[in-house]
């Protein structure tokens, strides 16, 4: 079978996240994208983060965002404030269960990240992050996509 690189992306996707489900107590909560929204919250604890700042970050449009946003609400993990000096700007802050769960989350991602570099070399790694570099500046020059 000729190997289609959407489809191994999306293999490798898939195993990232029953891996996640797996090892953590928080399976059925979470994909990997959720995940990475809570990462990023946790890496800024102490910093007012509004929902831009995840766009940036994430490389998703502000639509994604405040859907990822309202699941995790939904499930207790984030909430917003609004802005003392813009209305129109809320920042995102973790709940205290979800900052019960930042040390296992983070622990799992760090784990992971290992797992899934087993056996490459830091060359190899460099080559895959250039390449995977290369795709997205592919993908952020399609005109369907901006």
């Amino acid at each position: 079978m000729e190997r289609v690189l959407t489809r191994e992306i999306s293999r490798l996707d898939e195993k990232i996240h029953k891996y996640i489900n797996k090892v953590t107590k928080l399976e059925d909560y979470f994909n990997l994208t959720q995940i990475h929204v809570l990462v990023y919250l946790v890496r800024h604890i102490d910093e007012d983060v509004c929902q831009k700042d995840i766009e940036i970050e994430m490389g998703l449009k502000k639509a994604t965002i405040t859907g990822l946003i309202d699941i995790l609400s939904e499930k207790g993990f984030v909430y917003r404030i609004q802005a003392d000096d813009d209305r129109r700007k809320n920042y995102i802050k973790l709940t205290q269960k979800a900052i019960e769960y930042k040390d296992e989350i983070a622990k799992h991602i760090h784990e992971l990240n290992g797992l899934i570099a087993k056996g490459i070399s830091k060359e190899e790694l460099e080559s895959f992050y250039q390449t995977i570099d290369k795709l997205n500046g592919n993908m952020d020059s399609l005109k369907e996509m901006n």
